[in-house]
């Protein structure tokens, strides 16, 4: 029922491009707050990528602090106005990350994954998820930081892909840094992104 109420709140942006849209992230958040540790644990999820690599990247358990990755992450997907005020509705609604996670893939073929998890590098398995759910139509992967697509294994589908900058505020700690921060995360134009193959940043704002 809440994730019903959230999308009449917060409805998806019409027609929306059935493609599959992958951020993969670096790693895992390492924080925690009150013995709740900040990765989300996807092992229980139905979604296969989720329960092999053991983790959804960005989101936060129990949402119990806005990291920077999620905020951003935010942006991307609800536009810099609405982001928080998605966050705050998830949060006042009890609806679980993985939930959301769920509603994001079913919806909006919205896929949030860590290239490394521990000590695995889940590139292959992460390859082969593109590939199996872009056989007839062209993958967008956004790699969230230089490490996320370090030797990244080439889909054998079509695919746009492209670089980000790291959200982590300490990036804005770097005066050389800020203006591509602002470009991939604020305003998500895309126009600073490195590596740019084809990719839009536009194709991952599923909602209205």
């Amino acid at each position: 029922m809440s994730l019903i109420e959230f999308e009449k709140k917060f409805p998806l942006v019409t027609n929306i491009d059935s493609s599959v849209k992958v951020i993969i992230g670096e790693q895992p958040y390492k924080q925690s707050l009150n013995q709740i540790p900040f990765l989300v644990d996807g092992t229980s999820s139905n979604i296969s990528i989720y329960q092999t690599t053991g983790n959804i990247s960005f989101l936060v358990s129990d949402w119990v602090k806005v990291q920077d990755s999620l905020e951003m992450i935010f942006n991307l997907l609800f536009g810099h106005q609405r982001s928080l005020y998605a966050l705050a509705f998830l949060r006042d609604m009890n609806i679980s990350p993985i939930d959301f996670a769920q509603f994001l893939w079913e919806k909006a073929r919205v896929i949030l994954v860590n290239r490394y998890v521990g000590n695995n590098d889940n590139g292959i398995d992460i390859k082969a998820f593109i590939e199996k759910y872009s056989k007839d139509s062209i993958a967008h992967i956004l790699f969230v930081g230089n490490e996320s697509e370090n030797n990244f294994p080439s889909p054998s589908c079509k695919f746009t892909s492209a670089i980000a900058i790291h959200p982590s505020g300490n990036n804005l700690n770097h005066e050389n840094r800020r203006l591509r921060y602002y470009d991939n995360w604020i305003t998500c134009q895309g126009n600073l992104l490195k590596d740019c193959n084809a990719l839009n940043l536009s194709t991952f704002r599923v909602f209205q």
